[in-house]
């Protein structure tokens, strides 16, 4: 069994699949990675599907899988600043 940060170094490639997704960020736990997108666009969910599909394949050719339960899509809405004012 692999402690916390044999973990972090053997799943750290990961960014290099999710890199390719430029408008998905990611945060790298030691025992989970965390993708956020803007939902800005029509095709974000598109974005976000491929992104997942390419880190669950990823992960089946390195010998892990993804927990089904643990999986959450969480949506947030906040307003956003420009020059002109709120929007």
């Amino acid at each position: 069994m692999l402690g916390p940060l044999l973990f972090t170094i053997y799943t750290l490639p990961i960014v290099s699949v999710i890199a390719p997704f430029r408008n998905v960020h990611h945060a790298h736990y030691a025992d989970n990675t965390q993708l956020d997108i803007a939902l800005s666009t029509d095709k974000a969910l598109g974005v976000v599907n491929n992104c997942f599909q390419s880190i669950h394949c990823w992960l089946d050719a390195n010998g892990l899988c993804l927990t089904t339960y643990a999986r959450q899509l969480v949506f947030t809405f906040g307003l956003y600043f420009t020059s002109a004012g709120v929007c």
